[in-house]
C-alpha cells in the first residue's frame, strides 16, 4: 500500500460519494509566540492498495514529530481499502480533524504515516514566528 496523497489543510471532508474536498492547503503555521495553538487543521491522505490488500483492515500509525525530534503525540488506527473489479487499484481517501494542536517551539515539524509497520509517508510543516503587528 502506498500513501498518493498527504497534505495539510483547513478544512476538508469525503462526501457520500467518496469525493475528497479540500480547501485551505497549507505548510506553515504562523506565530507570534509559542507555546501556540492551532485552533483546526485538517490532516489529509489518500491511500491506494493492490487487488490483494483490497477488503482488508491494515494498522496505521500517524506520529507528529518536533523540531528536537520528540514525539508530540501519536495516533493509531487502521484503514480499510474497499473491494474493486479486478486490475483496478483499490483506494480510500481519509481526513483526520486535530484541534487546538499545541505547538511548543518555532522549526520543522512532521507527521509520519506508518502502515503495517513501515513508514509510508512524511508530512513536513513549520512554526514559522512573525512579529505582532
Amino acid at each position: 500500500m502506498r500513501v498518493t496523497l498527504a497534505l495539510l489543510a483547513d478544512y476538508a471532508n469525503v462526501s457520500r460519494e467518496g469525493t475528497l474536498n479540500i480547501m485551505g492547503i497549507f505548510d506553515n503555521v504562523n506565530a507570534t509566540s509559542v507555546p501556540t495553538a492551532h485552533g483546526q487543521m485538517q490532516l489529509v491522505l489518500t491511500f491506494e492498495g493492490s487487488a490483494a490488500e483490497a477488503g482488508k483492515d491494515h494498522p496505521m500509525e500517524i506520529e507528529l514529530i518536533s523540531p528536537t525530534k520528540e514525539p508530540v503525540f501519536k495516533l493509531n488506527g487502521s484503514i480499510h481499502l474497499g473491494k474493486v473489479p479486478a486490475g483496478a487499484p483499490a483506494k480510500a481517501n481519509s481526513t483526520i480533524q486535530l484541534n487546538n494542536l499545541v505547538f511548543r517551539q518555532f522549526g520543522r515539524y512532521y507527521f509520519v504515516v506508518t502502515i503495517e509497520g513501515a513508514v509510508r509517508e512524511e508530512i513536513p510543516f513549520t512554526v514559522v514566528e512573525v512579529k505582532p503587528q
